[in-house]
């Protein structure tokens, strides 16, 4: 299954119904391994103040080691 992990913690591995949650303001990863797949459907909000709005960081790829 997809693979999850927040900045400097540890890989975990998410299951079809199950639900995580990461704390506001954390950077966190999504990723699947070689043998699966994942999707990612995010609804964002857009924040009275600016600073609690979404940043989405860069892509995970096999050239810059954060998958």
């Amino acid at each position: 299954m997809p693979p999850e992990r927040a900045a400097g913690g540890g890989i975990v591995d998410v299951h079809p119904g199950q639900t995580i949650s990461f704390a506001p303001g954390g950077e966190h990863f999504h990723a699947a391994r070689q043998d699966s797949f994942m999707e990612h459907i995010a609804v964002l909000e857009a924040a009275d103040d600016p600073t609690r709005t979404d940043s989405w960081l860069e892509l995970n790829t096999d050239d810059n080691g954060t998958n």
